[in-house]
């Protein structure tokens, strides 16, 4: 519902692909959108983890969120840096 919210208000043609609407949602100026977005790439992520196409789009769309102006937006992709890389790694 958000991203179709998103697209209506922001797309004039159809966007290339669903992974490419969730790195445009990340971007939103809504803090609600790009959570969306980050919890829409996130569960992607853990249903397709072999998937690369997946795993770019993660990094692409989640990554670049630890430095948000929001508070919780930083703290959001923190936990997700944490689960899937930090302790990956360990």
């Amino acid at each position: 519902a958000l991203l179709g919210a998103y697209a209506a208000r922001h797309c004039t043609a159809l966007p290339l692909s669903p992974l490419r609407s969730l790195l445009l949602a990340a971007l939103d100026s809504s803090v609600a959108v790009r959570k969306q977005a980050v919890h829409a790439l996130d569960a992607l992520l853990l249903r397709h983890a072999q998937d690369e196409n997946v795993q770019q789009h993660w990094i692409a769309g989640v990554l670049p969120r630890i430095i948000d102006p929001e508070p919780s937006m930083q703290s959001l992709v923190a936990d997700l840096v944490e689960q899937h890389v930090v302790r990956d790694a360990l």
